[in-house]
């Protein structure tokens, strides 16, 4: 069964920042957990992006329900095999800096391990 993956980033960022509400533990001063936060997310967005670019060039589709028409190795497909994942786990650790939440940051592994299982790999 795939479950989609905004529904595991959802999911898994609920968590960590719940726990965070309750039991808080800042990474780093807020200024600098905003900068480093500020940072991730753009290169999210940037990669993110540049992969739609790809596969739109390359028409096929982005949505994960779809089968792929084409194989993507140019752009960001040239150095991941899966850009849109790793931009939702960068964008994930930009939120957990943003939030400035030890407890969101180290459900990041986890989050990259249950994209993997439950959206990549079925």
């Amino acid at each position: 069964m795939r479950i989609l993956p905004p529904i595991v980033l959802a999911s898994t960022l609920a968590a960590g920042l719940g726990i965070g509400w309750f039991a808080p533990a800042p990474i780093l001063d807020k200024g600098g957990a905003m900068i480093l936060g500020a940072l991730a997310v753009i290169c999210s967005v940037a990669l993110v992006l540049s992969a739609v670019f790809e596969l739109r060039r390359a028409g096929t589709a982005f949505d994960v329900r779809k089968s792929s028409t084409a194989l993507v190795t140019t752009g960001a497909y040239a150095v991941s095999r899966n850009p849109t994942y790793l931009s939702v786990v960068m964008l994930f650790v930009g939120v957990a800096f943003l939030a400035n939440s030890w407890w969101t940051l180290l459900l990041a592994a986890p989050l990259g391990s249950a994209l993997c299982r439950l959206a990549i790999l079925p």
